[in-house]
Formats: structure tokens, sequence, C-alpha cells
């Protein structure tokens, strides 16, 4: 064997362990992915036809989604009502009540609004 087969060789042998190392998973373990898979599938959160999960298609075979805590009943009427009486509760095609009667609400707040009755100073 000469010298230019064998170092093209171990060229070749170094560049695939080289590759291997590069592409070593340093990531989760197949049974930590085996264990996500299998709690996915218990709580119906894998895709079923066309990308929805087969909690939607199927609700009865599936454990109820846990909720994040919301607010309480008094605080979302509360800002219903707030909303309601500023005009900012949409109307027809999403247009703030405000937006369409503007004579029924009292003018908005911008940003540079303040409370003194218009005297220069």
């Amino acid at each position: 064997m000469n010298n230019a087969t064998r170092i093209f060789r171990v060229s070749a042998l170094a560049l695939a362990v080289a590759a291997t190392a590069a592409y070593a998973h340093t990531g989760k373990t197949r049974g930590q992915v085996e264990a996500e898979l299998m709690a996915a599938e218990q709580a119906g959160d894998v895709p079923g036809p066309a990308g929805v999960p087969l909690r939607a298609i199927y609700p009865s075979m599936y454990p109820a989604a846990s909720a994040a805590p919301g607010k309480a009943r008094e605080e979302v009427e509360a800002e219903l009502m707030a909303a309601e009486q500023a005009g900012d509760v949409p109307g027809p095609a999403g247009v703030p009540l405000r937006a369409i009667y503007p004579s029924m609400y009292p003018a908005a707040e911008t940003a540079g609004s303040t409370a003194h009755s218009g005297a220069s100073y």
C-alpha cells in the first residue's frame, strides 16, 4: 500500500470520527422521548387528521385539559361594564361603538391629553 492510499484512508477515518462527534446527540435520551410521547398520547395532544389534536376530535376519550387560573366573575363583569360605558365594545365588523356613535360616549383619552381647562401657561 503506498503512502497516498494510506493518507487517504487515515484522512477519511478521521473525517468520519469528526462527523460522528459533531452530530452526537446530547439532548434527551430515547427513554425520555418515549415517556413524553406516551404522556402526549394519553392526554390527547398527538395530532390527528389535518393536524387537529385528538382531544379536540374525541373529547370524551381524553381527560380535560387543565386551564390556567383566570379572573373572577366579578372582575370580568366589571371590565365589561367599563368597556360598555366607554364605548370600547365592538360593534358591527368589529369597530368599537365609540367610533360609530361618538356622541353617545365620552371622548377617548389620548396620551397627550391633560385635565386642564384649555388655558395656556
